[in-house]
């Protein structure tokens, strides 16, 4: 198979590049290399802007699979500039799958997200037919890319597939950023730095390890299935109870520090995943406690300083 992953130099495409290039012939589209990886051999890496057309059709050209794994905004920098967000991910996408429809690509996989399409639940853990009320622009523009996704997927020759992850960590993911409790608090950690918690650490969610979630894409691009499937552990965690696993596994713990809760902060967010076990055979085998301390030790390994 011919693979092209759209991000694929991200925490999550990288890990995915890795998992599909000893079978299949993989390119890679991206802004930037991965910082903390090195390119794979016998993968094509292109670099380029996400919203130039001519670049995208390019990228296409003899695909069979395409990843949408892009994303030029978290949850916190989208609420800041919405405009930003509808113009550089929404239009983006429509680009794409303009682009898409006019190629011979034949299997579109699209990672939302299960943490923010669902806003504030009516009922946990919730499926994939609970109503999706997002309460910010992360999620409302996760949710039209979804809806333009099948749209284009009906007038349109290929199939596609919306994986809803919840929170990812793991190795590779950004520790200096606005997204990532778990990456955030180590690195906090390491530099015996200030971790600030939104509210009072009741809220709840839902987290998965990265070999996890990429076993899924993994087989779920290689599925003729489509629709869309909640990929998470089906378990909630506490913010305080994250702290608590990771205090147990570290030696250095950051100071604390609360803050008044963002308006846009969902309480609880745990998926369902009882659709996606059934439909694909698949389930999370690495453990909370087990998929920190993987990711404590990687966090060490790259001797941070500051």
């Amino acid at each position: 198979m011919n693979i092209l992953i759209l991000g694929g130099n991200g925490f999550i495409g990288s890990h995915l590049t890795e998992a599909l290039r000893t079978e299949h012939n993989v390119t890679v589209f991206d802004r930037s290399p991965n910082r903390f990886v090195q390119e794979c051999e016998g993968v094509e890496y292109i670099y380029g802007d996400f919203n130039n057309a001519s670049e995208l059709k390019r990228c296409l050209k003899g695909k069979d699979i395409v990843y949408h794994l892009l994303s030029t905004t978290v949850p916190l920098t989208a609420n800041n500039d919405p405009v930003h967000d509808v113009q550089s991910n929404l239009i983006g996408t429509i680009n794409l799958l303009d682009a898409v429809s006019e190629s011979n690509v034949s299997r579109f996989i699209y990672t939302s997200s299960g943490g923010t399409v669902y806003g504030n639940p009516e009922y946990v853990p919730i499926d994939e037919k609970h109503p999706c009320n997002p309460i910010g622009s992360y999620g409302i523009i996760k949710l039209t890319i979804e809806k333009y996704i099948k749209m284009y997927s009906q007038k349109n020759n290929f199939t596609y597939l919306i994986a809803r992850p919840s929170n990812p960590y793991g190795p590779r993911q950004n520790f200096k950023g606005d997204q990532g409790l778990i990456s955030n608090y180590l690195y906090k950690g390491l530099i015996k730095g200030e971790f600030v918690i939104w509210g009072d650490g009741s809220a709840i969610r839902d987290y998965i390890y990265i070999n996890d979630l990429v076993d899924f894409l993994k087989i779920a691009g290689l599925s003729s299935k489509s629709g869309i499937f909640n990929v998470g552990s089906g378990k909630g965690r506490s913010i305080k109870e994250i702290i608590e696993f990771l205090n147990e596994i570290i030696e250095e713990h950051p100071v604390l520090k609360y803050a008044e809760k963002n308006r846009y902060f969902v309480e609880e967010v745990v998926l369902n995943i009882e659709f996606v076990e059934e439909e694909f055979q698949w389930s999370p085998k690495i453990s909370m406690k087990e998929g920190l301390k993987l990711h404590s030790t990687w966090m060490k390994s790259l001797d941070i300083k500051e």
